[in-house]
């Protein structure tokens, strides 16, 4: 029984796993950024799971670009972290509270 709980839990944090990079040209197009990979850690532990996401997209476009990442998330899920890397450089996002985001 506790083997079913647990690859359900994965299946779940994998499913989850599809979060997508639009680039948003001058025109004000929106353009899908390939995924080039797509790596999920999760820790279990009796009904809670922290999950870890790591994706990798390529900006094709060959300029600098504006982009938003959109990542849905099952409905008692909550964020607890996040960043974005582009080539050497790490921005960390803030955490806000639902009401004041």
């Amino acid at each position: 029984m506790k083997l079913f709980t647990l690859l359900a839990t994965a299946s779940l944090a994998a499913s989850a796993a599809s979060g997508d990079l639009s680039r948003i040209t001058p025109e004000g197009r929106t353009l899908e950024c390939p995924l080039k990979h797509t790596a999920v850690k999760a820790n279990i532990s009796g009904p809670m799971a922290t999950v870890v996401v790591r994706q990798d997209f390529v900006n094709d476009s060959g300029t600098n670009i504006e982009a938003v990442y959109n990542f849905p998330l099952p409905v008692l899920a909550a964020v607890h972290g996040y960043q974005i890397q582009v080539n050497d450089r790490i921005v960390k996002g803030k955490i806000a509270r639902r009401e004041d985001a």
